[in-house]
Protein backbone atom coordinates (compact mmCIF):
# COMPACT_ATOMS: atom_id res chain seq x y z
CA UNK A 1 0.00 0.00 0.00
CA UNK A 2 1.32 3.26 -0.55
CA UNK A 3 -0.97 5.40 1.53
CA UNK A 4 -4.63 4.20 0.37
CA UNK A 5 -3.44 2.99 -3.34
CA UNK A 6 -2.66 -0.66 -3.53
CA UNK A 7 0.21 -1.07 -5.37
CA UNK A 8 2.50 -3.68 -6.62
CA UNK A 9 6.46 -3.99 -6.87
CA UNK A 10 7.68 -5.81 -9.35
CA UNK A 11 11.35 -5.63 -11.35
CA UNK A 12 12.42 -2.52 -9.48
CA UNK A 13 8.79 -0.42 -10.65
CA UNK A 14 6.62 0.59 -8.07
CA UNK A 15 3.19 0.80 -10.33
CA UNK A 16 -0.56 0.63 -9.52
CA UNK A 17 -2.95 -0.52 -12.21
CA UNK A 18 0.04 -0.17 -14.51
CA UNK A 19 0.65 3.35 -13.88
CA UNK A 20 4.49 4.58 -12.61
CA UNK A 21 3.14 5.01 -8.78
CA UNK A 22 6.37 5.75 -7.48
CA UNK A 23 10.13 5.08 -6.71
CA UNK A 24 11.43 1.60 -4.87
CA UNK A 25 15.20 3.30 -5.45
CA UNK A 26 17.43 3.13 -2.24
CA UNK A 27 19.62 5.85 -1.11
CA UNK A 28 22.51 3.35 -1.10
CA UNK A 29 21.86 1.98 -4.76
CA UNK A 30 21.34 5.34 -5.49
CA UNK A 31 24.72 6.79 -4.47
CA UNK A 32 26.15 3.27 -6.72
CA UNK A 33 24.08 4.63 -9.75
CA UNK A 34 25.51 8.42 -9.39
CA UNK A 35 28.86 6.62 -9.13
CA UNK A 36 28.30 4.12 -11.58
CA UNK A 37 26.27 7.25 -14.20
CA UNK A 38 29.07 9.63 -13.38
CA UNK A 39 32.77 7.97 -12.52
CA UNK A 40 32.56 9.96 -8.81
CA UNK A 41 34.64 8.97 -6.50
CA UNK A 42 32.45 6.88 -3.54
CA UNK A 43 33.50 10.37 -1.22
CA UNK A 44 31.75 12.39 -3.72
CA UNK A 45 28.67 10.39 -4.26
CA UNK A 46 28.45 10.11 -0.38
CA UNK A 47 28.99 13.74 -0.22
CA UNK A 48 26.08 14.45 -2.98
CA UNK A 49 23.26 12.18 -1.49
CA UNK A 50 24.21 13.57 2.42
CA UNK A 51 26.00 16.32 3.28
CA UNK A 52 25.36 18.57 0.52
CA UNK A 53 21.34 17.96 0.46
CA UNK A 54 21.36 18.86 4.12
CA UNK A 55 23.19 22.16 3.57
CA UNK A 56 20.62 23.01 0.75
CA UNK A 57 18.00 22.58 3.48
CA UNK A 58 19.59 24.40 5.69
CA UNK A 59 19.57 21.44 8.28
CA UNK A 60 23.50 20.76 8.38
CA UNK A 61 23.93 22.62 11.76
CA UNK A 62 21.04 20.55 13.43
CA UNK A 63 21.46 16.91 11.04
CA UNK A 64 24.23 14.64 11.01
CA UNK A 65 27.24 16.25 12.94
CA UNK A 66 29.00 14.12 15.30
CA UNK A 67 28.42 16.60 18.32
CA UNK A 68 26.25 16.47 21.33
CA UNK A 69 22.34 17.64 20.28
CA UNK A 70 22.33 16.65 16.97
CA UNK A 71 20.33 14.09 15.38
CA UNK A 72 22.43 11.40 13.56
CA UNK A 73 22.77 8.42 11.47
CA UNK A 74 26.12 6.78 10.14
CA UNK A 75 26.28 3.99 7.65
CA UNK A 76 29.57 2.18 6.96
CA UNK A 77 29.94 1.31 3.42
CA UNK A 78 31.55 -1.32 1.25
CA UNK A 79 33.69 0.16 -1.29
CA UNK A 80 31.34 -0.33 -4.21
CA UNK A 81 28.94 1.44 -1.28
CA UNK A 82 26.72 -1.16 0.00
CA UNK A 83 25.49 -0.63 3.19
CA UNK A 84 27.08 -3.05 5.50
CA UNK A 85 25.89 -1.29 9.21
CA UNK A 86 23.76 1.67 10.24
CA UNK A 87 24.64 3.36 13.66
CA UNK A 88 21.66 5.45 14.83
CA UNK A 89 22.11 8.24 17.83
CA UNK A 90 19.93 11.19 18.96
CA UNK A 91 21.45 12.55 22.09
CA UNK A 92 18.89 15.11 24.03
Amino acid sequence: MLGDMKVEVRDWRCTSDGTLAGSVLTLDRGVQNFISFTGASLDAAVAAASRNPSRLMGIDESWGQPRRGSRSQYHRLSPSAEVIQTFCREDR
